[in-house]
């Protein structure tokens, strides 16, 4: 069974604009990838057991957004 997660972001603060610098997934059961749709990231994934990441930035500040399916 494929799994799909929808990411929108929204920016709350115009003094500290993050955005979006990489897109990483775990390729585990059967893989999957993102995809950026309008202003809406999209994680496709394989089957459960999978996982993505979203790291953000501003100026030097960093975050990382962790997205997955195992059930």
């Amino acid at each position: 069974m494929s799994y799909t997660i929808i990411v929108k972001v929204f920016q709350t603060n115009p003094n500290a604009w993050f955005e979006v610098i990489e897109s990483t997934v775990w390729h585990y059961a059967n893989g999957g990838s993102w995809t950026k749709a309008n202003d809406k990231y999209v994680l496709t994934m394989g089957s459960t057991g999978t996982s993505g990441i979203l790291r953000f930035q501003s100026g030097d500040q960093y975050f990382i957004v962790a997205l997955g399916v195992d059930d």
